[in-house]
């Protein structure tokens, strides 16, 4: 590794300390980190699991529903992918929209993404057990969604966006954050922009741990801006 190379990934570290501090500090501690490989063909390598067949498309359709209607320019993606691991695949289908903020033109100027987002995300395993993601907020403030499963309980989704300090500095995270609990703690979480960070707590059942694998990459492969900043 090169001189600079060294200088820059320090200096990537430096930068992305208030992400890392937001994600939650049980999983940090005794959760494991999965090492991010980009391969050939666009790939992913996340420790044992593989992402492969990665396709995104800009959809022609209108995409899932906002809560409120609002008549602004938007766009709509189509994601699939595959996450293949030590003892099943996933297939996943997502969509994503994104639609112009009611002050745009300032959000542009400010370098201050508002944009309004939804995201509904479905990834089945072989034995057809399936997950379903459902989250909508704006690009400007932390939001959160929900996640059903066949038969399971619930899990909530975090996406932060933001931090602030004391009461009076708030400032958008140089990556967003992306966590997903159970009823008791937080299984998954990411830093949703490049370089990737993952973390995965232990003893939780692979099935449901390789889901909030595959949602959560979900949320990182759309393109509607989360790491836009």
């Amino acid at each position: 590794m090169t001189a600079l190379a060294v200088v820059t990934a320090a200096s990537c570290g430096l930068s992305r300390k208030p992400s890392v501090a937001l994600v939650d500090g049980a999983i940090k501690e005794d959760g494991v980190m999965l090492p991010v490989v980009r391969v050939r063909g666009g790939g992913l390598q996340l420790g044992p699991y593989a992402i492969t067949e990665i396709t995104v498309e800009e959809g022609n359709g209108p995409g899932p529903a906002f809560s409120t209607d609002a008549p602004r320019p938007s766009q709509h993606f189509d994601l699939r992918f595959r996450l293949t691991g030590p003892e099943r695949s996933w297939n996943a289908a997502c969509e994503g929209t994104r639609r112009a903020s009611v002050d745009a033109d300032y959000a542009a100027a400010a370098s201050d993404p508002r944009d309004d987002v939804v995201v509904r995300c479905r990834v089945r395993d072989q034995a057809d057990a399936g997950w379903e993601l459902a989250a909508e907020g704006h690009l400007g403030r932390n939001f959160g969604g929900t996640i059903t499963s066949d038969g399971g309980a619930p899990h909530k989704l975090e996406v932060l966006l933001r931090f602030q300090l004391w009461r009076f500095f708030d400032r958008r995270l140089p990556a967003p954050v992306g966590q997903i609990r159970d009823d008791k703690r937080v299984i998954a979480a990411m830093l949703l922009a490049r370089p990737e960070k993952i973390w995965l707590a232990k003893d939780v059942a692979p099935r449901e741990q390789e889901a909030a694998l595959a949602l959560l990459a979900g949320l990182r492969l759309l393109p509607i801006g989360l790491d836009v900043g």
